[in-house]
């Protein structure tokens, strides 16, 4: 673990010294995307297939807040050591009168996030921290995407992708993040015959983050894309690193408390956890 924890500083400490002022993101946007809402700090595009891309720029305030179902109880023993909580799956919309009661006319969206069993409760796959607390580490360890993992770290205005340990025993605390989220690198889980694959090769609705600069984090919600193209997409954006997140029927977008992108199950998939997107502030405020 503190081999771990010394590997990430020193990437952090490398970090600062490459980019120190954190430099602007001016990517060439894409012919077919359209900006259709621009708030402080957050721009809003689409393109006629109905994908999403949110651009937060951190310099300006603008950022994303982990979001957890209600823990109820304990789940089976945690991969990496540490806790294992379940938490009780809700509608996206639950997520977001939760999040817009906390940050009022300033909650700007809402989407899927982690991985998890589809039991409810229900636990999370990969390890997650919020507000400094490692809330939990997982069921799955490296029974699932195993080597392919990545973490996206969110500290006070700026954020990272880094790889992901598999032999670190994670224990509570131990991330050097604010908030921490465990995803798949971008060409991880593409052998279709594993049972845990997401259908790399098929046009299925995916959730992917991508970061550039330590200043930008770009969003991609999309209804249909393969594994590729939707990495493709966020790094014609301008972003430097890709992970994908849950996928298939929990990939859902809300904003300004209104469906953009609908879960494409029957019924609209509960989920245990989301992320929340906030708008910077405006000068003079």
């Amino acid at each position: 673990m503190g081999k771990y924890i010394f590997l990430l500083s020193f990437a952090f400490l490398l970090s600062f010294l490459l980019y120190p002022s954190f430099p602007q993101v001016n990517p060439a946007i894409p012919a077919e995307f359209s900006l259709i809402q621009t708030v402080t700090g957050i721009k809003l595009y689409r393109n006629p297939k109905g994908d999403f891309i949110q651009v937060i720029d951190l310099s300006q305030g603008a950022s994303i807040e982990v979001l957890l179902g209600e823990p109820v109880g304990e789940g089976e023993a945690a991969a990496y050591g540490g806790e294992n909580p379940l938490f009780q799956r809700q509608t996206l919309q639950q997520f977001w009168l939760e999040f817009s009661q906390t940050f009022g006319e300033k909650a700007f969206s809402v989407y899927n996030g982690q991985f998890f069993n589809l039991k409810n409760p229900s636990a999370l796959a990969f390890p997650v921290q919020v507000k400094g607390k490692l809330i939990t580490t997982g069921y799955a360890g490296n029974t699932e995407f195993p080597g392919e993992k990545v973490v996206l770290g969110l500290a006070e205005n700026w954020a990272d992708i880094l790889p992901f340990s598999e032999d670190s025993n994670f224990q509570k605390d131990s991330f050097p993040f604010d908030h921490a989220i465990v995803g798949i690198r971008e060409d991880g889980g593409t052998k279709t015959v594993e049972w845990y694959s997401k259908e790399p090769l098929k046009e299925r609705p995916r959730t992917f983050m991508g970061v550039a600069n330590f200043s930008h984090i770009f969003i991609l919600t999309s209804p249909g894309k393969t594994q590729g193209d939707a990495a493709k997409i966020l790094k014609a954006f301008g972003a430097e690193k890709v992970m994908m997140l849950d996928g298939g029927g929990s990939t859902q977008l809300i904003i300004k408390g209104i469906d953009f992108v609908s879960s494409s199950d029957p019924t609209p998939r509960t989920i245990p956890q989301a992320i929340g997107v906030f708008e910077g502030q405006k000068k003079g405020e």
